[in-house]
């Protein structure tokens, strides 16, 4: 979701570039960004198709190159070596005073995040953002950026030291209506900046006393904010419009709109942003109200925005969940009651929510944008057909929707708009082609995704029992998404992270329960039988090393082959599963006990068994490059094998020495394999924001 939010200053235009704190609202409407490589030797391209008042686009297109350079050279991206092309699209009408450079430098810093799999956080985009406005204000503030990152009703106050500016959040009682009405006089925000500093160095008295009222102004403002006193907030508004005019930001167009927003009865109005022009801000709490404010300033020929503040970005949740390693225990992990060894690792899947007139889901994953969605209690049903393809990447998904849902139960949840992406999901290679990694990505967007939406409903997502109960509600959903295949154990990692002993619940059992006729909330509530998942203790020393063969393979296809032969050979299938199986219940104790040499010794007498599976059952288990991974690092002196079903994707070495880690590591890479940069996550799901 590549956005930047349009934003009001309520309190502290200009004055917030000096240290003051000023008071901002992020409004629904945005800009979006999208990013695409282009031909050689076209460089940068910029497809701008936003609304825009007459004459803004010409007035900022210097602004506009400017802050497109300072992102490339803030983000070391040299466009000559890697052409781009940015589309900018959305539905903020670029006009004075919204913020609209600010929520362009956002949308591009957010679109360029996911165009080159930086992932980077929104305290990152923020200051890239900010690095983006000072081709508009010379020395912005950073208060237009702040709100077209995060979002929602803001405090800030910049700190004039360089450090980290202060941003706090303040919550309302409800919406409030307002008015923007656009005087249709664009300014350039930097000439602006720069000639009220000039005039604050002519006149240091004048504005020592304006920037004391402003405080003063601004404390009494965050009280009637918090109180939803809004006839105290106008009167306020009203004050603080008498400072901007003494401070010659005001014109004869602003002085006007806010007479007759006055007249009509708004409790309070100011310009807000740059000034000398652009924008007006009304306080018209009611629906009623706000539409005769707007009518009146109409009538005159301005043109409005009717919107509210309060709502928005402040609402968006971003939860993400670890992927998944097997340190040993695979295959045999499919029986109940044969434990496994699980490692949670920290490449994430990430999913944001947040409210929405309707279900819309966009997985990045899947090149999946604004699909649209109705659940008639049982289903949910698109509103556009997918093709196949987009149809499986939907897949999981759909069924965690479908699940959360029932779960919740009819009346209990609001419509929702989702979007999703993965960290290393999927890696292109030399020739151009694109690979999945097999991280269990699909198990870590379930447990987001579920986990998204109970936070979303104000559920707990924290503590051992709400894990518990997103294990099961993901599990149900995954295994049934499959194909009723698979031990769930990607799940569990997704879900509790560290490491830990994984038993996996009894198939048969939790058919026959769901059969009965039992809900989606019973199931989620009730003991599963077989269940276990015990945190172990991560001996001193230990280093995990990741080798990816740059071959994906499918997991529940590899299930599906190896349960054939199972079925005409079972005395085979049981002895190799036992030996696993025991082999996992005797490293176990080890573990606990740090026995180091013993672990490696078990790591890879586990390979041997797996190997002897893949001999004796057909599947491809252990492949010619996941052997060279295994025998590589075991030369080193590490332990190392193929990590869960084989067939390509991942092996592992474990070693208790930085020194043995540092020689697999260049060994693997001296042998052409992909060294994936990951290592043991503890956290498990959790909330981001």
């Amino acid at each position: 979701m590549n956005r930047g939010y349009a934003k009001v200053i309520l309190f502290g235009e200009h004055y917030v570039v000096y240290g003051l704190p000023g008071i901002v609202a992020a409004l629904d409407s945005y800009t979006t960004a999208k990013v695409e490589p282009s031909e050689p030797g076209n460089g940068l391209t910029v497809i701008d198709n936003r609304p825009a008042a007459d004459g803004y686009k010409e007035k900022k297109k210097g602004e506009q190159e400017r802050a497109l350079d300072l992102i490339m050279n803030f983000m070391k991206i040299d466009t000559e070596a890697t052409p781009l092309k940015i589309t900018l699209e959305g539905n903020l009408k670029c006009v004075g005073g919204r913020g609209a450079s600010a929520a362009l430098a956002t949308s591009i810093a957010r679109a360029l995040s996911g165009h080159f799999n930086l992932n980077l956080n929104d305290d990152q985009i923020n200051e890239i953002s900010y690095e983006g406005e000072k081709g508009s204000a010379g020395t912005p503030s950073g208060i237009d950026n702040t709100a077209a990152t995060y979002g929602g009703l803001l405090i800030f106050k910049k700190n004039l030291e360089g450090g980290p500016n202060d941003i706090e959040t303040l919550k309302i009682k409800e919406p409030i209506e307002i008015v923007l009405a656009n005087t249709g006089i664009t300014q350039d925000t930097k000439e602006v900046v720069a000639d009220i500093k000039s005039k604050r160095e002519e006149d240091p008295e004048k504005f020592g006393r304006i920037f004391s009222d402003y405080e003063k102004i601004f404390q009494e403002a965050q009280t009637a904010l918090k109180n939803f006193d809004l006839n105290k907030l106008g009167s306020l508004m009203d004050k603080n419009q008498e400072l901007l005019k003494e401070s010659t930001l005001s014109c004869p167009e602003l002085d006007q709109v806010i007479q007759i927003a006055k007249e009509n009865g708004a409790l309070g109005a100011k310009l807000t942003g740059t000034g000398r022009g652009g924008s007006m801000v009304a306080l018209t709490p009611g629906k009623e109200l706000q539409d005769r404010v707007a009518n009146a300033i109409e009538e005159v020929g301005f043109e409005t925005l009717k919107t509210r503040i309060g709502i928005g970005g402040g609402e968006k949740i971003h939860v993400s969940a670890p992927g998944k390693l097997v340190l040993s225990g695979e295959w045999a992990i499919l029986e109940p009651g044969n434990p496994g060894l699980i490692a949670a690792v920290n490449k994430r899947v990430h999913v944001e929510i947040e409210p929405s007139d309707e279900i819309t889901i966009s997985i990045d994953d899947f090149n999946i944008k604004d699909f649209k969605a109705d659940f008639d209690g049982n289903e949910l049903k698109w509103r556009q057909e997918p093709t196949e393809e987009e149809a499986k990447g939907l897949m999981f998904t759909k069924g965690a929707v479908e699940t959360i849902l029932k779960y919740l139960g009819e009346g209990n949840w609001k419509p929702f708009k989702i979007h999703s992406w993965g960290e290393l999901s999927q890696v292109t290679l030399e020739s151009g082609e694109t690979k999945k990694i097999g991280f269990g990505s699909s198990a870590a967007s379930v447990v987001a995704l579920t986990s998204a939406i109970l936070k979303l409903h104000n559920h707990d997502i924290e503590s051992k029992e709400a894990k518990d109960k997103i294990y099961k509600l993901s599990a149900l959903t995954h295994y049934l998404a499959q194909g009723k295949v698979g031990s769930a154990f990607d799940v569990a990692a997704s879900t509790y992270g560290g490491v830990f002993v994984y038993q996996r619940f009894d198939p048969k059992w939790l058919i026959e329960y769901m059969e009965s006729g039992k809900s989606v909330k019973e199931a989620a509530e009730t003991e599963w039988s077989s269940f276990k998942a015990e945190p172990m203790e991560i001996p001193e020393g230990f280093n995990l090393t990741i080798g990816w063969t740059k071959d994906s393979a499918s997991t529940s296809a590899m299930v599906k082959q190896l349960n054939i032969w199972a079925a005409d050979n079972k005395d085979e299938y049981k002895r190799l599963y036992d030996q696993i199986a025991n082999l996992v219940r005797e490293l176990i104790p080890e573990w606990k006990n740090k026995n180091k040499e013993n672990i490696i010794q078990l790591l890879r007498k586990n390979e041997n068994i797996l190997k002897e599976l893949g001999e004796k059952s057909g599947v491809n288990i252990e492949t010619p490059e996941l052997k060279q991974l295994s025998d590589l690092a075991n030369t080193t002196g590490a332990a190392g094998k193929l990590s869960g079903a084989g067939g390509g994707d991942c092996g592992i070495a474990v070693s208790f020495d930085v020194e043995i880690a540092e020689r697999t590591k260049r060994s693997w890479e001296e042998a052409g394999f992909y060294l994936v940069d990951a290592t043991i996550d503890y956290d498990g799901v959790k909330v981001e924001n």
